[in-house]
């Protein structure tokens, strides 16, 4: 299974952005002509709790990200036009996100460590804050 994601998500990246989404939205609907009824739905209801849970964490800087990534993943591999906005976005955003990678990358490793452990102790610390202020 492991290896079969890291398949899809090198194919993925394989292609330039702003068509990304779209071919693996088409990959998908390949694969799955036969996919049962019930399929899609349960795609949705999926992709719904995980935006859920990133908006829960949205107070913690970084794991919300991933959850929402997650979300827009399932949606655009169930529906052509968020397909098409994914890589609509995916284009708009290349550039930004290779300069801050290259600038990340330019980083000394103990500053890089560093900012990761922060984050992450940020992450954390402001999960116990948020399950303390429900609590009350």
């Amino acid at each position: 299974m492991i290896s079969g994601l890291k398949n899809r998500w090198r194919t993925f990246r394989a292609h330039p952005a702003g068509e990304r989404f779209r071919t693996a939205y088409e990959a998908r609907r390949a694969r799955s002509d036969r996919a049962p009824w019930w399929r899609k739905p349960l795609v949705f209801g999926i992709a719904g709790l995980l935006f859920l849970v990133g908006l829960v964490l949205a107070v913690a800087p970084g794991p919300a990200i991933v959850f929402f990534f997650a979300a827009a993943i399932l949606v655009a591999g169930e529906s052509r036009n968020a397909a098409r906005l994914l890589d609509w976005l995916d284009h708009r955003c290349e550039p930004l996100v290779r300069k801050l990678a290259r600038r990340w990358k330019s980083l000394p490793e103990g500053t890089r460590r560093a900012a990761i452990v922060g984050m992450a102790c940020v992450s954390v610390l402001s999960i116990v804050v948020g399950l303390f202020r429900m609590r009350g």
